[in-house]
């Protein structure tokens, strides 16, 4: 009988160690992603705001287009800072997995 009680207790030791990781995992990730959003949000405010599209880093085919949203803030985020743009869509698909 001590023998499984105590077997019990250890399994329910490694399987709260187990959701205690994942939490950790999960908390991490969030935090990275709200970290990356922040500071590239702020990156893309301050291009902006110089209105200089050369250094919006756009692709040359998407540089017309880009040009035409000088105007408007939302349109013209999703022209500036593809790479960084996607690392930080990376971050949060990463993060939705572990919350989900």
């Amino acid at each position: 009988m001590h023998q499984k009680v105590a077997s019990w207790f250890k399994y329910q030791m490694t399987e709260a160690r187990t959701f205690k990781e994942a939490a950790w995992l999960r908390n991490e990730s969030i935090q990275r992603f709200n970290m990356q959003r922040v500071d590239l949000l702020k990156r893309k405010e301050k291009l902006f705001r110089r209105k200089e599209v050369s250094e919006w880093g756009c692709p040359p085919e998407k540089l017309s287009e880009a040009m035409d949203s000088l105007q408007d803030a939302e349109l013209a985020f999703q022209y500036m800072l593809p790479n960084a743009t996607q690392q930080v869509n990376y971050l949060e698909e990463e993060s939705n997995y572990f919350s989900t």
